[in-house]
């Protein structure tokens, strides 16, 4: 049976997808949200290829949020069912993408009473919602470790390459050299923390720059939970730098900066090397 439509809005569901950073923001985007309507918010978070970690393995419980854990085969048979009995308001990411063009107001779901959303995109502002989870004690213990060495002249550098075609043609491992050559030669104490999923490109960089690199011995595939928490400790490290530089189109290097407070760099050919965001 539908649920009736009408009632001021009992509960805000959203379900975070795609990778890691991806899903930081739209977690952000649902608690901003849920906060503006002074509604409970209940997290759908499911292991897929892309992030094959429980959230129970990467933050402690947010107050006020019910996180509910999913297979991938189950969240989809779920969702096919709440679909059609559950929610009142079922919006889908072509569907936010249609949404965030026309300038949608989000707070207008509030008019909904059990709305549901499905996106990897941010939909909503959540300046500064990040700063609300707290990763477990483990995580934060190894990223402890990692920024003892940092300095005030340590800068960040993601480079994306396994999966963003776009990074990889408009952001190269040279136009990152050139920048980083520019950092040393502004301030010769500078170093670097480099967080990559390629090995390839964090031994280039070590080939040119020596020890002035920094970086972490990690699991690399992102189906895996140590995966999973890899990229989340580097993705805090980075948030400790000074400054960080990184890839086009990356919502990693995007949501290290937010979470850090930290201006952004984005290597970017087509327009000249970078851009500063």
């Amino acid at each position: 049976m539908a649920v009736e439509r009408g009632a001021r809005i009992q509960r805000l569901t959203v379900e975070p997808t795609a990778g890691l950073a991806n899903r930081l923001r739209v977690l952000a985007s649902g608690i901003a949200l849920s906060r503006r309507l002074g509604c409970p918010l209940r997290v759908i978070w499911t292991r897929t290829p892309d992030l094959g970690c429980r959230f129970a393995d990467l933050f402690e419980p947010v107050p006020g949020i019910a996180v509910i854990e999913r297979s991938w085969t189950a969240s989809r048979i779920m969702r096919f069912v709440e679909a059609r009995t559950r929610f009142d308001e079922y919006i889908t990411q072509p569907r936010v993408e249609r949404l965030l063009d026309s300038a949608y107001d989000f707070t207008a779901l509030e008019r909904a009473r059990l709305p549901f959303i499905i996106t990897c995109s941010r939909f909503y502002p959540s300046q500064g919602e990040l700063a609300r989870l707290v990763p477990r004690p483990s995580i934060t213990s190894t990223v402890r470790a990692c920024v003892a060495s940092f300095t005030p002249s340590t800068v960040g550098v993601h480079v994306r390459r396994t999966d963003n075609v776009e990074a990889i043609a408009r952001s190269p491992t040279h136009a990152f050299l050139t920048l980083m050559h520019e950092r040393v030669r502004d301030d010769p104490a500078t170093t670097f923390f480099v967080a990559t999923d390629s090995r390839d490109e964090e031994q280039a960089m070590r080939q040119v720059f020596g020890d002035r690199v920094m970086a972490r011995p990690k699991e690399l595939s992102r189906s895996r939970p140590a995966g999973i928490r890899d990229a989340l400790v580097d993705l805090l490290c980075l948030a400790q730098t000074s400054l960080v530089i990184g890839s086009y189109w990356s919502a990693f290097s995007e949501a290290a900066a937010e979470l850090g407070g930290r201006p952004l760099i984005v290597v970017d050919v087509t327009r000249g090397t970078s851009s500063t965001v």
